[in-house]
């Protein structure tokens, strides 16, 4: 069961690492611990990870286009 709209976050934090940064999915991958495929998967909305989430946070995303995230995430289904 999804809680939230994983692909439009996805979709978010790929355009944000692409556009904004100058790291690739293999960077995050390595710096994870997590393989480039992971991260792809995450960026497309097919995975669901937290971790992931938080190094777009804490690589600047907090700047960027907060209000769709936070509105993404206040709209997720309750537990």
């Amino acid at each position: 069961m999804k809680y939230y709209n994983q692909r439009e976050l996805g979709k978010i934090c790929r355009y944000y690492r692409k556009n904004y940064t100058t790291y690739t999915q293999a960077d995050i991958g390595e710096e994870l611990y997590y393989s480039e495929q992971a991260i792809g998967c995450f960026e497309r909305g097919t995975a669901d990870t937290a971790v992931i989430l938080q190094w777009y946070v804490k690589h600047g995303l907090t700047g960027f286009k907060m209000d769709e995230i936070y509105e993404i995430l206040r709209n997720a289904e309750k537990l």
